[in-house]
């Protein structure tokens, strides 16, 4: 594994590969169950247990702005829009996560500019969630 997340969406499989892995955790995982409590007529407590889901957060640093540009354009044209996308934890890998974004916005951080002027190196936070079907 070499820990560099590639992002990839759309018909014809766009991928935004990043040059460098997340800061400290690369996938950042919080597991949550959606269920709903009630009491049965026989005063019982039901539950009925709806979905599983996962929220991955990892904070990607040192994007440079060509990979800010291509993520910025998958923002704006498909994720925003609540569309689904392959996550890569690793991008040398097979196994990847279909997430939507639960973040709904892009805030990008310059972290320093470059020797380029006009150029600069950002950092900035994806909030994903992936649905488990196992319940």
């Amino acid at each position: 594994m070499n820990f560099l997340p590639k992002i990839v969406y759309g018909d014809s499989n766009t991928t935004i590969a990043f040059d460098l892995p997340p800061t400290k955790d690369f996938l950042k995982e919080s597991f949550k169950s959606s269920y709903k409590t009630s009491m049965s007529s026989n005063g019982k407590q039901q539950t009925q247990w709806n979905f599983n889901e996962v929220t991955i957060s990892p904070t990607m640093t040192f994007v440079t702005e060509t990979i800010k540009t291509e993520y910025e354009t998958f923002y704006l044209t498909h994720a925003s829009k609540g569309k689904e996308f392959k996550y890569y934890p690793s991008s040398d890998e097979v196994e990847f996560k279909t997430v939507t974004l639960t973040k709904k916005d892009f805030k990008p951080t310059i972290l320093f500019s470059t020797n380029t002027v006009g150029e600069f190196i950002y950092e900035f936070s994806i909030k994903m969630r992936e649905l488990l079907s196992d319940i």
